[in-house]
């Protein structure tokens, strides 16, 4: 559940009428990212996101990495994940994300989210970061 001040955050951005719906929706998603890293996002995501097998495991391990801040080594990425900011997150080695993880960056532009070496992601996890 989204807490009282993501929902007027969100609220205050969706109301700005002097700014446009895709930057709306830039600011949302990717937040101070350039139009380029929104069209990389939305390419990455749309094409490789849901994939099956591992066709789709593999290509997620070759583009994902480069929606984040950094990547360490051998990082898989299960299937259906949600980013919101992906540029603000970093990974380290021998991570893995099981499927339906979230990772969601809010808040303050010194937030972010920092994953060590050998993590297990497990299926439906949450990890946000919110005020700062």
């Amino acid at each position: 559940m989204a807490s009282k001040h993501d929902r007027l955050r969100v609220e205050s951005v969706l109301k700005d009428s002097s700014t446009s719906f895709i930057n709306k929706y830039r600011e949302l998603v990717i937040g101070d990212g350039t139009f380029a890293e929104l069209f990389k996002y939305e390419f990455v995501t749309f094409f490789f996101s849901n994939l099956g097998g591992a066709l789709g495991l593999g290509c997620r391990k070759l583009f994902f990495p480069g929606l984040f801040r950094s990547v360490g080594k051998n990082v898989l990425f299960g299937r259906g994940i949600t980013l919101r900011a992906p540029g603000k997150v970093s990974i380290g080695s021998y991570v893995m994300f099981d499927d339906f993880v979230t990772l969601s960056v809010r808040g303050t532009d010194e937030n972010s989210i920092q994953i060590d070496d050998n993590v297990l992601i497990g299926p439906g996890v949450d990890l946000k970061t919110r005020l700062g």
